[in-house]
């Protein structure tokens, strides 16, 4: 990333106080950040912090007041930190769409569009998987399974037989759901 601190202002709808031709070269937390970074205060409780770090610009709320940087004010300093996270650091991961040949699908499964089926997957008879899930490789899925939409299931995790999983879940490696223990509503 290189761009201006007005560049970087008209990207998370803020406004610059000081220099906006500053060139911001990197995205960093207040105490890591060095000279040619952005960073945030959100939390009053952090202020004091301004004056010590290394960075070169700072996003934060209008209440700020006297500050030795130059400054993005924003509405919500942390929402637009995020933001800008997102616009110098999007997900670049490319998935296989569709269901791999090495995976194991029993009898009875639906798959709404879209879904990514990765290689050497194990998805047993009566399950349900929704649109625009991933399904990471070396998944098990049990018997009666549903699956919600926009949902990522990492690589090797288990979900075990009548598991629900809602929409928009994000389950990591290694994780396995439904083991004996858990009590299933009937």
């Amino acid at each position: 990333m290189k761009k201006t601190l007005k560049e970087i202002a008209q990207l998370i709808d803020g406004s610059v106080v000081g220099d906006e031709n500053v060139e911001i070269r990197g995205v960093c937390g207040i105490k890591e950040a060095k000279q040619g970074d952005i960073t945030f205060i959100a939390n009053p409780k952090y202020i004091s912090l301004m004056n010590h770090t290394n960075a070169s610009a700072i996003i934060t709320t209008s209440d700020v007041k006297n500050a030795h940087k130059p400054l993005i004010l924003a509405e919500n300093p942390s929402l637009a930190f995020a933001k800008l996270l997102s616009l110098v650091s999007p997900n670049e991961t490319v998935r296989y769409l569709g269901i791999h040949p090495t995976a194991v699908i029993g009898k009875n499964v639906s798959f709404g569009e879209n879904v990514s089926v990765q290689p050497y997957v194990v998805i047993e008879d009566n399950v349900e998987i929704g649109g625009d899930t991933v399904i990471g490789s070396g998944v098990f899925i049990g018997n009666h399974t549903k699956i919600g939409n926009d949902t990522v299931v990492y690589p090797h995790v288990t979900i075990r037989e009548k598991v629900v999983v809602g929409d928009r879940v994000i389950i990591h490696s290694g994780t396995v759901i439904g083991s004996d223990g858990l009590v299933l509503p009937q």
